[in-house]
């Protein structure tokens, strides 16, 4: 009755916990203290956030101001001397802010600045020998910036697409030519890869959306053609990912998009990866825990702005169901916390000239120092530390694991995959496993489910013990055989050592209470000296054999057939003829 009570008890927790897990939703945050959208958003050393530039009621913005993750809350901080939206802002190593391009309402400017986090203030940063918008900024391995394309309004002239590249030297504050693109390209993406190549991929330009990619080696200042996308697009995402492979999601190119694609950096080609459920432009993926990205945002047609977001898996290369978004928003910014929160800010929905000011962050709770202890053959202890909750309440925690061979990065409801959960706050936690095979290696990952989404631990693993390590550290402390220990030991004096004990009194018992009757006697059997035994029950993979000597010498000791059948050893010398005759039996394990 006790138990069957429990069942149910425990099925009730798990319905209630899945009904949770349906209704994430983001949580909002505090609101902006400018509505915008086209503005920049930078993670800064200290942690905190700088906005700044943008377009919002009033036009274009040079007012900045920085969220505060330990507070929740937005400050004002120095204003740029050029308003500006659709600009670049890029973290240099010194940890300054280095923005430049973008345009105001009415001019755009060549002037790039720079923001001093530590001072609040901003200065001027040498000039740009091109005006641009919507292009890109990366900060190549040694330190420089490196500009990339954009568009230039002209007056009375119309959009032209600069070939002209740029770089930005923070030691000089000077800006420099390098080699020009072969096309120019505005709407595009730039990667840094790990080789310290630069991956430009679509965009838009004068000969309409690109499948072009090209790659720009700052040794040489080179530029080079590189796979082409399988499908045109521009106002996508570009995101390196942990296998050192570039995704990029959805865009425009006359159709909103769905399609996901893969750039493999050691081929140079691009493959097809799995579709977001809805389309999008001007949206958003950001790198979260467990190799996924949170893809979030944007526009799906003129009047379709999308509250669902969106998981990749980059391991399994699927799309997913994300959290729900308090309000749907594209040309916003999000940005990725250090305790590992995603803030999304401003951006517009409804229509175009609809300006946000909200706020709100994606935040799971944070699962530290996966462990494993009192392992056995069949059972175990695994755990972990939940740190932090989270944005909102915590509704259970747990672990999940699965045979490595099965599922090496267990989460819940995957392939293999077993669940474990409990209640609870912060700190530590336990829980105990059983049934599980010997001799096998697991893998798991503590996790914790708040009313966000469900944050995981790194992976921990174990292998189950043997019912011979079982019983070697049960009654020596050890799973091995270490020097004249568990399996040398012979507390009878008989010369029979303990692991052909542990052989003949079966797993978990103990040699030291066995009675020598219970180990196999050497006799005349069949007119013949040694042994005649049947092996013991319950207890495999131990191979039992025999070696006789007649002078004691270690290297003369030979081996003894099993001449034995039907599940029974027989290991027997032949008196006749023999003066001196010693014999022991052998055990190896398995």
């Amino acid at each position: 009755m006790i138990s069957a009570l429990r069942v149910t008890i425990l099925c009730a927790v798990w319905v209630i916990s899945l009904a949770a897990r349906a209704a994430d939703v983001f949580v909002g945050t505090d609101s902006l203290i400018y509505s915008r959208r086209g503005h920049s958003a930078t993670l800064l050393p200290n942690g905190k956030v700088l906005l700044t530039g943008g377009i919002g009621g009033n036009g274009t913005y040079g007012q900045s101001e920085l969220y505060n993750p330990a507070t929740g809350i937005w400050s004002s901080t120095g204003s740029m001397a050029k308003p500006r939206r659709y600009h670049s802002a890029t973290i240099l190593s010194n940890g300054k802010v280095l923005v430049a391009g973008g345009f105001d309402d009415y001019n755009i400017p060549l002037q790039a600045e720079l923001y001093d986090s530590v001072a609040g203030a901003w200065s001027e940063a040498g000039s740009l020998v091109n005006a641009r918008n919507s292009h890109s900024a990366t900060l190549l391995s040694n330190g420089k910036v490196l500009i990339v394309g954009g568009k230039t309004t002209a007056d009375g002239t119309g959009t032209t697409y600069p070939t002209r590249v740029e770089v930005f030297d923070p030691s000089t504050a000077t800006w420099t030519s390098t080699v020009a693109l072969a096309i120019g390209r505005a709407s595009h993406t730039a990667t840094l890869l790990p080789n310290g190549k630069v991956l430009v991929t679509g965009g838009a330009g004068a000969g309409g959306y690109f499948t072009s990619s090209v790659l720009y080696d700052p040794v040489p200042e080179t530029w080079a053609a590189t796979g082409s996308l399988t499908t045109a697009r521009a106002n996508h995402t570009a995101t390196l990912l942990p296998n050192g492979k570039v995704l990029v999601t959805g865009g425009f190119n006359g159709s909103y998009l769905a399609s996901t694609e893969l750039y493999n950096p050691a081929t140079g080609t691009w493959s097809a990866s799995g579709a977001m459920s809805s389309a999008r432009q001007n949206h958003t993926a950001t790198s979260v825990a467990g190799g996924k990205l949170l893809i979030a945002g944007g526009s799906s047609s003129a009047s379709t702005f999308p509250t669902a977001t969106e998981f990749y898996d980059s391991a399994a290369g699927t799309c997913a169901a994300g959290p729900t978004l308090v309000s749907s928003r594209e040309m916003h910014t999000a940005t990725l916390l250090p305790a590992g929160e995603v803030l999304l800010a401003g951006g517009s929905n409804t229509t175009f000239t609809a300006y946000l000011g909200s706020a709100e962050l994606y935040d799971t709770p944070t699962i530290t120092t996966p462990n494993s202890s009192l392992i056995s053959s069949t059972t175990a202890r695994i755990g972990g530390n939940v740190t932090k909750i989270g944005s909102s309440a915590l509704i259970e925690r747990g672990v999940v694991y699965a045979p490595t061979a099965a599922n090496s990065a267990p989460e819940i409801g995957a392939a293999a995959v077993t669940t474990i959960f409990t209640t609870g706050t912060t700190g530590t936690f336990t829980v105990n496993l059983s049934g599980l095979q010997p001799g096998t290696a697991y893998s798991f990952r503590a996790y914790a489910t708040n009313g966000v989404g469900t944050g995981y631990s790194a992976t921990g693993s174990f292998t189950s013990l043997t019912p011979l390590e079982t019983w070697r550290k049960t009654w020596y402390g050890v799973t091995t055989s270490t020097g004249n220990a568990a399996d040398d030991a012979d507390p009878y004096h008989t010369g029979i050592g303990n692991l052909l004990v542990f052989a003949f009194l079966g797993s978990g018992q103990n040699p030291a209470q066995a009675q020598l009757s219970q180990l196999p006697q050497a006799g005349w059997v069949d007119g013949s000296f040694g042994y005649s035994f049947s092996p013991p029950a319950g207890v495999g993979g131990i191979v039992v054999s025999a070696e006789q000597n007649a002078t004691l010498q270690e290297e003369s000791w030979e081996t003894v057939p099993d001449t034995g059948s039907g599940g029974i050893h027989r290991f027997l010398l032949d008196p006749a003829g023999v003066q001196c005759r010693f014999l022991r039996l052998k055990v190896t394990p398995p």
